[in-house]
């Protein structure tokens, strides 16, 4: 776009308001309006402004008339205060020649007074900042200080879970050597009952071992080989028993702690054999569950730990941003103001750049109210409200597209709910918004409440939108989480707050390409348990 020309300009009037404007000009603090000074008109060759143009070599004379014979001259700027004057310039004016009464030039002069009031506030604002940071950084050694003495507490737990992990190794060492000692006399055994079995009752083992249970076994077999009939009976029971439980340790051995050896046995061997096994298999198994939900236990302790203290330390932040934020921002708006009535005419692309500054100032103040509305949540006043009459409120606020069809089914005999109404407003605006927003093609919104138990009161937005991916759901309510260009995370975040501070709860569900559902849950005061559908 191209740079505005030079404006040159004249005077009338020689009074201290003129010296004023002039210092404006010379000193080049409205370098945006690119005005030069080319000549000065006062009935008193002594007045202050008068004089001061003479010391700047500018162009002075009684006659205000003069002034339209200067070569190239843009504006007139009436600095009197008489109306009679004002009048004369505007009617005896060249057509090309802009006047700028002394109304103008006052508001022009407050304006700059606005400005400088700006600058000072923006210093005021760095050194309030500057403080805060100081302050932040302080609150972060405390609160690096109380993660330490966190850290030495898992440290601890850790050091406490090391000592049950090595147990848990002892224990499955003592529990593979006794394997090893178990099939080292089971195979004794079985070579015993081979032999006898052959026909060889002179057959005898050491019944030495380390296990009881082995060498109950092995004098078991040194006993039943007095009688070859009664061996081989049992020969079979034990090949049986023997086997299920081999079975059951190797299944332990590849992962599956559910294993556990069954089935009765009339002989006590077997029985005192299962009844070892798997009391070993239920230890092993409830040392691996409780070191499971330590782990599990100590995880969430963590990340809730990490949680409350971004959100303590992002409220404060947001809080102090956008108070510091807001004393700019509206001096920018006045400016702005200003510039639409001051340029009568402006140029297109001027025009256009009017328009996108009064747009990205809207969206700032409502950036600047997300955040205080974060950082400064209240505790709810509650009170009986009407779901239909609060929903047509929510929606009379936000602009609903021609091609977005909003359905309401909604009953008049429903009954009333115990919120807070403004905050019921903003939890309704919110979700109304991102619905209308997820349908950029045009859909249905519908609106939907009932009584599912006494006491409670669901309430439903159904959209035909986008839908939302798998992997966002479970971030959808964390604060500065968003996937929209121009959005700062903290619309959903503020509505799950509003909700649970009113004694609610709020849930969402979505299929990406056909729509998501946001059920809000709320306390009523009294009600028959039954739907009520209807059309508003």
């Amino acid at each position: 776009m191209e740079q505005a020309k030079t404006l040159k300009v004249g005077i009338v009037g020689g009074g201290p308001g003129c010296k004023a404007v002039m210092d404006m000009i010379f000193t080049e603090k409205l370098s945006q309006l690119r005005m030069k000074l080319i000549g000065l008109a006062s009935t008193n060759p002594k007045a202050v402004g008068c004089l001061y143009a003479k010391e700047k070599g500018i162009y002075t004379t009684e006659d205000y008339h003069d002034l339209y014979r200067l070569k190239d001259l843009n504006m007139i700027i009436e600095l009197t205060g008489r109306e009679e004057v004002a009048d004369e310039i505007s009617h005896t004016k060249p057509h090309h020649v802009r006047l700028m009464d002394h109304v103008a030039a006052h508001l022009f002069w407050d304006v700059f007074q606005i400005e400088e009031q700006g600058i000072a506030e923006r210093r005021r604002a760095e050194e309030a900042l500057q403080k805060a940071h100081d302050e932040l950084e302080q609150r972060v050694e405390e609160r690096t200080s109380m993660l330490a003495k966190t850290t030495e507490q898992l440290k601890l737990e850790l050091t406490e879970r090391k000592r049950a992990v090595g147990a848990l190794r002892k224990s499955e060492e003592t529990l593979r050597t006794i394997n090893v000692e178990l099939a080292e006399g089971l195979s004794e055994v079985f070579n015993a009952l081979n032999e006898i079995s052959s026909g060889d009752p002179e057959v005898r083992i050491s019944e030495a071992s380390e296990l009881e249970l082995i060498s109950k076994l092995k004098h078991m077999v040194n006993m039943t080989a007095e009688n070859l009939g009664e061996i081989v009976d049992l020969s079979h029971e034990f090949a049986i028993g023997l086997a299920e439980h081999f079975d059951a340790l190797d299944r332990v051995s590849k992962g599956d702690l559910s294993a556990r050896v069954s089935g009765a046995s009339q002989v006590e061997l077997l029985e005192s054999l299962k009844k070892v096994t798997n009391h070993m298999i239920e230890s092993v198994s409830r040392e691996i569950a409780e070191r499971k939900r330590a782990e599990e236990k100590l995880r969430n302790a963590q990340d809730e730990l990490i949680r409350g203290e971004k959100l303590a330390i992002l409220g404060q932040m947001a809080g102090g941003v956008g108070h510091e934020l807001r004393n700019p921002l509206g001096a920018i708006k006045n400016a702005a103001y200003f510039l639409n009535m001051a340029l009568e005419e402006p140029e297109p692309e001027v025009k256009e750049t009017l328009d996108i500054l009064e747009k990205e100032i809207l969206t700032s103040e409502r950036i600047i109210s997300s955040l205080l509305g974060f950082a400064r949540s209240k505790p709810p006043v509650r009170r009986k409200v009407g779901v239909k009459d609060c929903l047509q409120e929510a929606l009379s606020r936000v602009i609903v597209p021609d091609k977005v069809d909003v359905v309401s089914q909604i009953d008049e005999t429903l009954p009333a709910i115990l919120v807070d109404l403004d905050q019921l407003l903003q939890v309704f605006g919110n979700i109304l918004l991102n619905a209308i927003q997820a349908m950029p093609e045009g859909g249905k919104l519908v609106l939907g409440a009932e009584v599912q138990s006494r006491g409670w009161m669901t309430i439903s937005f159904s959209d035909t939108g986008v839908g939302i991916p798998k992997e966002n759901l479970a971030k959808l309510f964390e604060p500065l989480f968003t996937t929209k260009a121009k959005g700062i995370g903290l619309g959903m975040a503020i509505t799950k707050t509003l909700v649970e501070g009113n004694g609610g709860t709020i849930e969402v569900q979505s299929e990406v390409g056909k729509g998501s559902t946001f059920t809000v849950k709320l306390p009523v005061l009294g009600g028959e348990e039954k739907r009520h559908e209807g059309k508003i």
